[in-house]
């Protein structure tokens, strides 16, 4: 899951979230293929047990990005920060040496602070931004969430190793598919997620994406579960940045200003 006031923050950008907010007329049945489903209980399986992530509610982790060789991504850390129903509800921070920069899911609308003032996000930015840093959470929720077409796509090539691949998103005629298309890759013998490939909305005022692919590597448990230790971030087919998590809390108390920014000027 990656940010998108584009200056390095993990905050992953596709959704599952509140139908009704965006759905009009009656969409198509969504498509529920049982090899991708069987691939899905497969991969949880594999990342702590069948039923491992129902219970977690929140999630919270702190680490550090590293740009990659000649990208404009500045070195940092980050503590990112998901609740609530869909997990949509999200905190994101991140420090570097040119100050520190915020997006948070507000109480109404996102909203992302820079040199001290608030920036307004679009709907779609309130929407938009899932913990893919624990990937058996989010595809736990998207499992269970009726609404979502999962189809399998087979063995494909992804960089070099053949991975199977399913494709997560909206039905069709949903006003949702244009954002909610997800790709997700499989290790073809530990069932592991090896990588997602979505596309991401940028919070511009007129509605623009950027296809964001995440690689995880180094899988570690946390709390019984597992999750990597590595993502490695490309925008355009191109790497920009290595995102290590040091830290991952599991249904953590509150804290701080919660998935709130302190009151500033917004514009």
């Amino acid at each position: 899951m990656r940010c998108f006031f584009r200056s390095g923050f993990f905050a992953g950008v596709i959704f599952q979230l509140t139908w009704p907010l965006f759905a009009y007329g009656q969409s198509p049945t969504p498509v529920r293929d049982s090899q991708a489903i069987h691939l899905i209980q497969q991969s949880l399986q594999a990342l702590g047990g069948a039923t491992a992530y129902t219970p977690v509610q929140s999630i919270l982790a702190t680490g550090t990005i590293q740009p990659v060789a000649g990208s404009a991504i500045m070195a940092g850390t980050f503590r990112w920060r998901n609740a609530g129903r869909h997990f949509r509800d999200f905190r994101y921070q991140y420090v570097t040496a040119a100050g520190t920069k915020v997006l948070a899911s507000g109480i109404r609308p996102a909203v992302q602070t820079e040199n001290s003032h608030n920036y307004l996000l679009p709907k779609r930015m309130r929407l938009a931004n899932l913990p893919y840093y624990l990937p058996g959470a989010v595809l736990t929720d998207e499992l269970n969430n009726s609404h979502l077409s999962i189809t399998a796509l087979g063995i494909i090539n992804l960089q070099g190793s053949s991975v199977t691949a399913i494709r997560i998103d909206s039905p069709q005629s949903d006003r949702l598919h244009s954002i909610l298309s997800q790709t997700w890759y499989f290790n073809p013998v530990t069932s592991l997620p090896v990588a997602i490939r979505f596309r991401s909305p940028l919070p511009n005022v007129t509605p623009q994406y950027q296809h964001i692919l995440l690689i995880f590597s180094g899988f570690i448990p946390q709390q019984n579960l597992l999750a990597p230790a590595q993502i490695t971030v490309y925008e355009k087919n191109t790497a920009v940045s290595i995102d290590t998590i040091q830290s991952l809390q599991i249904n953590p108390p509150a804290s701080g200003h919660g998935f709130a920014l302190p009151p500033r000027d917004a514009q």
